[in-house]
């Protein structure tokens, strides 16, 4: 780029100073014109590059490491770079480029360019947490969004008996941390394992009366998760009404599991001796005497019964 005329030589590490720019008009004197009648006057060129210029905005935020002011059109031949062009911690931050001689902005200035950045509170998306599961035994995990290392979690992600479990999210620190609600305090989130369901046990068949105690089939009982109570056998056929066997959830099963109606308490049910059909039984009746003579006096017969 022409920047002027110069009234002496310059070198390319020290260019002329311009004294008179293009079309101004040049005084003479007899004290600088020389004594054969000429004055001479030097050109003044520059060789134009383009300043430098902010590509990665002037914001950044903080990420506990190292970080870099992004520029385009910075080249150490043609300048120098003095100020804060990286760092870690907040703050506001100078960069300030000066053309070395011999060049001189694509605007035609040649002053330096100052560039200012600053590194601020980084903001954190809030984790969500979420999940929905029913005790099957095998360990169930939560699905958590939004996961970083700006913070820190504990709490249960991962569990395998039921219950409602929470999972707590802390920053780093609240001083270079910042929720995406503009809040540092902790944040947690829940998900759930739902007990399993069991049906309610029921009377597969009711014994048979034999003269000693007999117990029902039970359909659906499992020994390792519920009991039994009440009426758990009987030797009599009951005439009226019925037996009670009651059926309860271990405490330690209650923990993982309710009964098919949503409720884990003891359930009664009802059962009875069945009579015994007399033939079923291979009885036999004989009456060794049935015949007598009459003679004035009662008679009784004395049946036999075998089995």
């Amino acid at each position: 780029r022409f920047m002027g005329w110069a009234t002496s030589a310059g070198s390319s590490s020290s260019p002329a100073s311009v004294s008179y720019s293009n079309g101004q008009a040049i005084s003479l004197t007899t004290s600088n014109v020389s004594s054969g009648g000429t004055y001479n006057l030097y050109a003044v060129w520059l060789y134009e590059v383009p300043k430098p210029t902010a590509t990665g905005g002037t914001a950044y935020q903080y990420t506990g490491g190292n970080i870099q002011h992004a520029v385009s059109n910075y080249n150490t031949t043609y300048m120098t770079r003095s100020g804060t062009y990286q760092a870690t911690a907040r703050g506001n931050y100078t960069i300030t480029y000066a053309l070395k001689p011999g060049y001189c902005w694509s605007d035609g200035t040649t002053g330096n360019v100052t560039l200012n950045w600053s590194v601020i509170v980084r903001t954190v998306t809030i984790p969500t947490v979420s999940g929905s599961f029913t005790y099957d035994g095998n360990s169930k995990s939560a699905t958590i969004t939004n996961t970083s290392s700006y913070y820190t979690q504990s709490g249960t992600a991962s569990a395998t008996n039921a219950g409602t479990h929470t999972v707590y999210f802390t920053l780093l620190n609240t001083s270079d941390y910042v929720w995406s609600d503009s809040t540092t305090a902790q944040k947690s989130g829940s998900w759930t394992i739902a007990r399993a369901k069991l049906t309610v046990p029921s009377i597969a068949s009711n014994p048979t009366y034999t003269g000693s105690a007999v117990s029902p089939t039970l359909s659906g009982f499992n020994n390792s998760l519920m009991t039994l109570s009440g009426d758990t056998s009987a030797t009599n056929v009951k005439t009226s009404g019925s037996y009670t066997l009651t059926v309860s959830l271990t405490n330690a099963a209650k923990a993982n599991y309710m009964w098919s109606d949503s409720t884990d308490v003891a359930k009664n049910i009802s059962w009875n001796v069945v009579p015994r059909d007399i033939g079923d039984a291979g009885i036999t009746i004989t009456i060794p005497q049935d015949n007598f003579v009459y003679d004035g006096t009662p008679k009784t017969p004395e049946p036999t019964v075998t089995a």
